[in-house]
């Protein structure tokens, strides 16, 4: 059976949006952000996976880039390094919107700022100076931790492992 124009057209640009919006993960209000997306690769040496940026940023300049792909059952840690500490960046990572950073902070004295713990899905990291500096983003994602799921079945409170078809 066909179906209708009429029924096909609002699915098939419905489809083409979602798409669309999967290609601009991050947004500040419809407006169009710039950004460079950093691709997660195997690693040999760290374990896990990562991906490794380094660049240069101009004075008063933001630059945002998108790591998709994060297993929130990864550790995960995202590192940013400045070539020399005396030029601090800012430093911000955001789950949904550029203007709302989910946290945010500055290189240090050494030239180091450290995220560590757990993301799921995808993360923007925007990078921010107040003069020009060289800069490095080190993303890199663990392998998969399986959880530890505690006995839930309870016996006059004494745990009772669950029994399988076979016993």
């Amino acid at each position: 059976m066909r179906k209708p124009l009429v029924t096909v057209l609002p699915l098939t640009l419905y489809a083409v949006w979602a798409v669309s919006a999967l290609a601009a993960p991050l947004n500040v209000g419809g407006e169009e952000i710039a950004f460079e997306e950093l691709q997660l690769v195997e690693d040999a040496t760290l374990g896990g996976r990562s991906v490794l940026y380094t660049g240069q940023i101009g004075d008063g300049e933001t630059k945002h880039f998108f790591v998709p792909g994060v297993d929130v059952m990864s550790p995960t840690s995202v590192t940013v390094l400045v070539e020399d500490p005396a030029l601090p960046v800012r430093a911000s990572l955001h789950r949904h919107y550029w203007n709302e950073p989910d946290l945010a902070g500055k290189t240090d004295e050494t030239g180091t700022w450290t995220f560590t713990g757990r993301i799921d899905d995808s993360v923007g990291i925007a990078i921010a100076a107040d003069g020009a500096s060289r800069f490095a983003i080190l993303f890199w994602s663990g392998d998969a931790v399986p959880p530890d799921v505690p006995t839930v079945f309870f016996d006059g409170g004494r745990p009772v492992e669950p029994k399988s078809e076979g016993n």
